[in-house]
């Protein structure tokens, strides 16, 4: 161990007394290389409850190795490899010592035939598990990514674009048990052409999740996997009285899943779209919609986000819908006037339903008592069943700004009611509403505040509703600032292996294995910059969350306070910074985990050449 420290340190001395060689380097008549990094040198320690403690002088940096052969447009490179970096001494965002490198190569960016690859391998790093309105939860693993992309752009022939990424980590969350393994990949392939007159666009994608393990995650397992194809064809062309038609074609087909519980479906979309303005400010525009699966065409966002599906959804379901608006903008008014119809055709589990919706809207947009003012109003008439049901509705939005007495302040205000939602047979309501002042204080101070919040939810089912709320405050001038953070969120979750996303009004409805949410933050952190050169920073937030299924219910804690200084001197950097987390779900039998991390050191910049 003494050997270990004498050879660490002096190697970090030897760093720090480098001089610069020079300021670049030409390999030949064809290749410039540079190379710039940062070399640290200090003393760090660890302390946790779950593992043992550790004390150690040590050596860490990164570096950044670029170059181009011929010249920046044929062939460029970039590989940036770090080590033993951590979050109390560097930007690598990491609460353990972590190493890797980051590499890209473009060839070719100027020619007809593009070509760029990106690399990413990392250890011993951590990342976050998000939460809706909390503070993010911290894991720790490993990860690996890359990437390929190609280009065709030769003239008169089909633009073309091919990209493929996979990559897969192995992470746990603290103060959980055990270990999340994910594997993803990605394809897709575009072509777009212009043929007399016709833009054309064909596209084809494949992708594929898979998340395996015993770890959960604040009360939501990750487990699972899905996979999915996609194409389509798309033509649209201009037409006279300014006008331009248009039409696609999608195919989607989608597994996800395990295989006790397995959720398939396939479905296709028709669009079709005619938009004219034969005169100036008024606009017509016609639409089609066509699905051979309603309750798909909503999953795939599920699907998208990394999510999985119960095979127990419903489906069966299909529908068609013809839209028509026209437009016409009062200009001397500052009005804009909508009319719009809306009659859809759906099947829903062998039944079928019919709806029709007309919408009228007026919205005014101008100044008003010294500030702009805009707002729209738009009342509905929703018929259902061949007419034997009928709803009235609307949707409301008005926002106003403007200083006050030196206070710069704005507020918005917006309101749903009885709002048809994808199904016909489903509607939602929801309210949201937002406000901020500033204003500008003697002795160079400047002081912000602002409150958000929404709510939403089905009509017919209180259980859906979900609501998030916001509010923050800053103090500063130009040494530093204060600010001060709350913000809450209820509602329907589903969970991918980055994290819980919040499910639309309709989740429930077409996610039958959808986590409940309860989940609060608050936070501070201080920022300063007294003298040239001396920066320092302290963060404290802190999050409480419940998960809840029809098996299980989670409780959640997160703590974590974050302290870091910095002053530079010539290129010499002193570095200090401190770290301590608190993390716990009632979910596993794991107890909850805290762990603390210090560092102290100096740190050199480099242009090597």
């Amino acid at each position: 161990m003494l050997s270990r420290r004498v050879f660490s340190a002096s190697l970090g001395l030897l760093l720090l007394l480098l001089s610069p060689l020079c300021a670049q380097i030409q390999v030949g008549q064809q290749t410039s290389l540079s190379l710039s990094g940062l070399a640290a040198f200090g003393y760090d320690g660890s302390y946790s409850d779950v593992s043992s403690s550790s004390h150690s002088m040590n050596v860490s940096g990164r570096g950044t190795l670029s170059g181009n052969y011929h010249s920046t447009n044929f062939a460029r490179f970039n590989i940036t490899p770090f080590y033993n970096q951590s979050r109390a001494n560097s930007n690598s965002q990491s609460l353990s010592n972590a190493s890797g490198v980051l590499g890209s190569v473009n060839l070719f960016s100027a020619g007809y035939f593009p070509v760029s690859v990106n690399i990413q391998r990392t250890y011993n790093s951590t990342s976050r598990y998000d939460a809706p309105g909390s503070a993010d939860y911290t894991t720790h693993g490993d990860q690996d990514a890359w990437g390929v992309s190609w280009a065709m752009r030769v003239p008169k022939l089909p633009q073309t674009t091919f990209n493929y990424s996979q990559g897969s980590s192995e992470n746990s969350l603290y103060g959980s048990s055990g270990e999340s393994h994910s594997h993803f990949r990605n394809f897709s392939l575009s072509s777009s052409y212009r043929w007399e007159g016709f833009d054309i666009r064909g596209l084809y994608s494949n992708s594929g999740n898979d998340n395996t393990g015993n770890a959960s995650a604040l009360g939501t397992t990750t487990s699972g996997e899905s996979s999915g194809h996609a194409y389509g064809l798309s033509l649209a062309h201009n037409i006279p009285l300014r006008g331009v038609v248009s039409a696609s074609a999608m195919r989607n087909v989608n597994n996800s899943g395990d295989s006790s519980d397995r959720y398939q479906s396939s479905y296709d979309t028709l669009n079709g779209s005619v938009i004219v303005s034969p005169i100036r400010n008024l606009t017509l525009n016609a639409d089609m919609y066509y699905t051979s699966n309603v309750t798909g065409s909503v999953q795939q966002e599920i699907l998208n986000n990394g999510g999985t599906l119960s095979g127990n959804d419903r489906s069966g379901s299909h529908g068609t819908e013809l839209s028509f608006y026209t437009g016409y903008m009062v200009m001397p008014l500052h009005l804009s006037i909508m009319f719009s119809a809306d009659i859809r055709d759906q099947s829903l589990n062998a039944k079928d339903y019919r709806s029709a919706n007309y919408q009228g809207s007026l919205t005014y947009s101008w100044y008003l008592l010294g500030g702009y003012f805009n707002a729209t109003t738009s009342n509905f008439e929703t018929s259902t069943n061949n007419g034997a049901e009928s709803t009235f509705g609307s949707n409301d939005t008005v926002s106003y700004s403007r200083f006050i007495h030196g206070w710069g302040t704005s507020g918005s205000f917006s309101f749903r009611e009885n709002t048809q939602s994808a199904l016909v047979t489903d509607t939602t309501n929801g309210v949201s509403y937002t406000g901020s002042v500033f204003r500008k204080l003697p002795h160079h101070l400047h002081i912000s505040t602002g409150y958000s919040g929404s709510r939403s939810g089905l009509t017919h089912d209180a259980d859906s509703e979900s609501h998030s709320n916001s509010v923050f405050s800053t103090l500063g001038n130009r040494y530093g600032s204060i600010t001060a953070n709350f913000s809450n969120s209820r509602g329907y979750v589903y969970s991918t292996s980055s994290g819980l996303v919040s499910a639309s009004d309709v989740g429930t409805l077409v996610d039958s294995s959808l986590t409940r949410y309860d989940g609060d933050s608050w936070g501070a952190s201080v920022g300063t910059g007294p003298l040239p050169g001396l920066v320092a920073s302290l963060t404290f937030s802190r999050a409480l969350s419940s998960t809840s299924t029809s098996s299980s219910i989670s409780n959640n804690s997160n703590m974590q306070v974050t302290a870091y200084v910095q002053y530079q001197f010539r290129r010499m950097y002193l570095n200090g910074g401190y770290t301590r987390l608190y993390q716990a779900t009632t979910a596993t039998s794991a107890q909850p985990s805290t762990t603390s991390s210090f560092y102290i050191g100096v740190s050199r910049w480099f242009n090597f050449f």
